[in-house]
């Protein structure tokens, strides 16, 4: 387990970028290090074998549950859509059933009960700055017939300078523009 803990720590390490859910794969080894090592604790005379280790936990638990209902209370009780969002959802929502539709935010798609590419689901900024999503490679993908849209919604995408001038010779037209960068391009003849 420890060899295990050391080479995750070291993949991390050299890792890059680093994000914070890469730290997860830690989680394992160390909770399993950290039962071996309460199993190994003494046991107070007259107390069963893990009642030192229930104890450890009920403190832990005790310490770190109210830091968590502070922080999920987003996740537990979401605040309604901005009114970009709520607009760009309806939109959305209006292209005939079966369209697909790629964005920077694919969250926003598959809130409005939309399809994505399967290989654009990830339009992380690593996949851009990697060369790995590009304006032409977005073109091409728009170009797929059963595309019906593009969202842009943040700087991502917006920052593609040519993307606009490809989607238009793929027959796209901007539409709704929801402030700042996010304009939702369209067009007319798409096979669902």
């Amino acid at each position: 387990m420890g060899a295990w803990l050391a080479a995750t720590i070291l993949v991390l390490a050299v890792e890059h970028p680093l994000w914070r859910n890469h730290v997860a794969h830690l989680i394992p080894p160390a909770a399993l290090l950290a039962a071996a090592g309460l199993d190994r604790l003494p046991r107070p005379a007259g107390r069963r074998r893990g009642a030192a280790a229930i104890s450890v936990a009920i403190v832990v638990g005790a310490a770190v549950l109210p830091y968590h209902l502070v922080h999920l209370s987003e996740v537990l009780w979401p605040a309604p859509p901005g009114p970009a969002l709520a607009a760009a959802r309806a939109d959305l929502a209006a292209l005939p059933a079966g369209a697909q539709v790629f964005s920077d935010d694919p969250g926003v798609v598959w809130r409005a009960g939309r399809r994505t590419p399967p290989d654009l689901v990830d339009t992380s900024i690593l996949r851009i700055e990697s060369g790995r999503l590009t304006a032409a490679s977005l073109a091409r993908a728009a170009a797929d017939r059963r595309v019906c849209a593009v969202l842009v919604w943040s700087h991502r995408f917006a920052e593609l300078a040519p993307l606009p001038d490809l989607l238009q010779r793929a027959g796209y037209a901007a539409g709704p523009r929801y402030g700042g960068p996010k304009v939702l391009w369209q067009r007319s003849k798409c096979v669902v």
